[in-house]
């Protein structure tokens, strides 16, 4: 007999026929054994999320050295995971060259708050890490937001050589990303139409942070997501830092 394929076999049919549990989560799930097991459970929770992604990314490895892209990349996380955690963003899901941010809850002020989070993002990497990174590359990459239910799930194996991770299931999840796709220089944010409708423009451009808006420029356009075209919004908004 086989014992590797039957404890495959024997984990596949346990996670098939025991009830899978969802418990409800007051914080972004993390990968620590006490928020979550390999069992068939997941925490769900409601969250903005925001999805950072640079564009053509592989082609950096063809015009600089590992070391050089490296250095990109270090200077590119390190911007971005200061401005997410600056405005309480939960990072999650470091991904080559993206990365997941959650911001708990979907009213209008936690909406504010992820796209005020996004256009720092996009100051950031604009305004700072490329000028600073000039004699390697200047890095494009979109920004998705949405938001939604977000199932978190705990995948891979436990033990003593333990491989593990969190995956992230929820259409607010996989929309954003999408949305990200669509976005690239100069309209490097990209919001979902429900995400749009939320935004109380007026009342953000009220705020004393006004003068640090460039001026307004919104482009509609549009997405396919599971077989619909929907429509999302780009624009080339950023917030100084």
């Amino acid at each position: 007999m086989n014992l590797f394929r039957t404890q495959i076999e024997d984990k596949t049919q346990d996670i098939r026929d025991e009830q899978f549990q969802v418990t409800e989560a007051r914080v972004v799930p993390s990968i620590e054994p006490k928020d979550l097991t390999f069992s068939n459970s997941g925490k769900a929770f409601y969250a903005t999320i925001v999805y950072i992604d640079i564009r053509h990314s592989s082609e950096l490895l063809d015009k600089h050295r590992y070391v050089n892209v490296a250095k990109l990349l270090t200077a590119y996380y390190n911007a971005i995971v200061r401005v997410a955690s600056k405005e309480k963003g939960e990072i999650r899901s470091f991904n080559g060259d993206s990365l997941l941010v959650f911001f708990m809850g979907t009213d209008e002020s936690v909406i504010a708050k992820a796209f005020c989070s996004a256009m720092e993002m996009s100051h950031t990497i604009i305004n700072i890490v490329n000028p600073l990174m000039r004699n390697l590359s200047n890095l494009d990459f979109g920004i998705g937001i949405d938001y939604g239910k977000v199932l978190a799930v705990k995948v891979g194996k436990g033990g003593d050589n333990a491989n593990k991770d969190l995956v992230w299931i929820g259409n607010g999840v996989n929309r954003a990303t999408k949305i990200s796709d669509k976005c690239r220089a100069p309209y490097h944010i990209g919001l979902s139409e429900k995400v749009y409708k939320c935004l109380n423009l007026s009342q953000l451009y009220k705020d004393k942070a006004i003068r640090f808006f460039r001026i307004p420029r919104w482009t509609e356009s549009s997405l396919i997501y599971n077989g619909k075209e929907e429509k999302m919004y780009k624009t080339s908004l950023y917030k100084e830092i």
